[in-house]
């Protein structure tokens, strides 16, 4: 989940098994709805749904994941999947990754590095939900 100032909530489901598209769409479909019905003073759930498989083969500087070096919360983690999170992390901060958007410049490698500092010191690492 990154909050940022952004409009809406980014949120993102890894699941065990893979799915057909139609089940994905779905499955977003219901999660987004159930987020609105709660009528929590949130922004607009975006929600994205990916097997733990197509998760790993996300976690590059070249996809959205990237954005995880702006912040992430973990809420529920059966799979170890922060682990992924911050070995990946790891490999962006020692490379100079730089994303562009109507924002502004984002530094991600340099926001990873900061995140992971912040981790660190907040005792979150591997197993920790």
């Amino acid at each position: 989940m990154y909050w940022g100032e952004a409009r809406d909530l980014d949120l993102l489901v890894v699941i065990r098994r893979t799915l057909d598209l139609r089940e994905k769409l779905d499955l977003e479909y219901r999660l987004a709805s159930e987020v609105r019905n709660r009528k929590m003073e949130l922004p607009h759930p975006d929600i994205h749904v990916m097997s733990k498989e197509e998760f790993q083969e996300n976690l590059s500087p070249s996809t959205f994941l990237s954005g995880l070096a702006l912040g992430y919360q973990i809420i529920l983690d059966r799979d170890d999947v922060e682990f992924l999170i911050t070995s990946f992390l790891g490999r962006l901060s020692e490379g100079e990754y730089v994303f562009y958007n109507r924002h502004g410049r984002w530094n991600l490698s340099r926001m990873a590095r900061i995140l992971l500092r912040t981790t660190s010191r907040r005792g979150r690492g591997r197993g920790n939900t």
